[in-house]
This record gives C-alpha cells, structure tokens and sequence, in this order.
C-alpha cells in the first residue's frame, strides 16, 4: 500500500472519529475552541503590557504611569491565570464520566464494522 493511500485512510478514519464524538458530545468541540483561541491569545497580553512598561521607562518615566502600568500588569496576569484555572476546572468537570461515554461508543462503532 502506497503511503498516499495509508494517509488518506487514516484522514478517513480521524474525520469519522471526529464526527462521532462531534455528533455525540458537541459541547466538547466548543470548549476545544475556546480553550485554544485563550491559549493562543492570552500571551500577547502580558506581551503588549510589557513593552509599554518598558516605553515608559524608557522614555519618560513618570512614576505615575509606571505605577498604573505595572498595576494593570500584575492585575491582568492575575485575571489571565485565574480565567485559564477556571477554563481547566470546566475540561476537568466535562471528562470526569466522559471517557467511559467515548469508549462505549468506540465499542458500538467498531462492533458495527
């Protein structure tokens, strides 16, 4: 068998995999979503807030400012990890029991080949 063939066998079988437990579970595809959309843009945050801090440092250093920036700093790093543990507590809340729901499925569509 060609490698062509074995991928797209394997392609078939993920996509039908994954419709499966879309059709089955959906709230799971959502929380996927979210989970890496908030993974993927919560570092720009502390990103984009530093380098104002170091602007201002670098140029005008007007404790006022400095201080404002830094407060807004730690209180967006808080928030960030608080919402991520928050976002963790909900995976955790949805695969407790889920994986037995998963593998019975799994059994019903592999007795059904």
């Amino acid at each position: 068998m060609s490698k062509l063939k074995k991928w797209g066998k394997a392609f078939k079988v993920n996509h039908r995999a994954f419709v499966t437990i879309a059709k089955e579970f959906p709230h799971f595809i959502f929380h996927s979503i979210v989970e890496t959309i908030w993974t993927s843009l919560t570092p720009y945050v502390s990103i984009y807030l530093s380098a104002l801090l170091l602007e201002e440092l670098s140029t005008n250093k007007n404790p006022d400012k400095l201080i404002k920036l830094t407060l807004i700093l730690l209180i967006s790093s808080a928030v960030i990890e608080l919402i991520t543990k928050l976002i963790g507590l909900w995976e955790a809340s949805f695969y407790r029991g889920s994986w037995d729901k998963i593998e019975h499925i799994r059994d019903i569509k592999v007795k059904e080949l």
